[in-house]
Formats: structure tokens, sequence, C-alpha cells
């Protein structure tokens, strides 16, 4: 038997390489962002904005909205990045960019 208790895991989606997550993906958020406290200052306000999509995401209304707004721009936000970031590389079902920023600064 074993002396201690393990910690409860959060369900959170999985989500593949090939397939971005849109909405449902905040399904999963209040469980993700209370599992551990936030350890990098400065992301408190991404930390609420993302608390605040996933309760808009419980009204259905709002979670097509939502949905469309990923689907229409933060998509293809993410595919101009690349020109910047670079597209990276794909080995063993890990994902490593071409490029990363500094730790602590916005580039």
């Amino acid at each position: 038997m074993c002396p201690f208790a393990l910690p409860t895991i959060p369900k959170t989606p999985i989500f593949g390489l090939e397939a971005f997550p849109r909405v449902e993906a905040f399904d999963a958020a209040e469980v993700a962002l209370d599992s551990d406290p936030e350890r990098n200052p400065g992301l408190e306000d991404m930390q609420t904005l993302a608390r605040r999509v996933a309760a808009a995401a419980k009204s259905p209304s709002q979670r097509a909205h939502i949905d469309y707004v990923i689907r229409t721009k933060a998509l293809a936000d993410t595919a101009k990045a690349g020109a910047i970031i670079g597209h990276g590389t794909v080995q063993s079902g890990w994902a490593r960019p071409s490029a990363v920023g500094k730790y602590g600064s916005t580039i």
C-alpha cells in the first residue's frame, strides 16, 4: 500500500499537433488554471482573460462566437506568426519551434 496519496490529475482535452484546439479548449480552462498557481509574473491578466472566455463559452451563443473568432482570426494569426517564429520540427510526437523567446521579455 502507498504511504501517501497521489494527486488528482485534472482531466483536460488532448490536442494533436495537426489540429489546433478551438472553443472546446476552454471547457477545461478552470480546472487547468486551478491545478497549479501561476508562477510567471505578468501573466495574471492572461489568466483572468482565459477565465472570462471560459465562463462566456458556457453560453451556446457565446460559444459559437468564440469558436468563430478562433477559426477566422486566431488560427490565421497563428499561421502568419510562422513567418516570424519559423515552422520548427515535429519528431516522435513532439514539436520544437525553430525560434524561442527570451524569458521575461516580449521578444
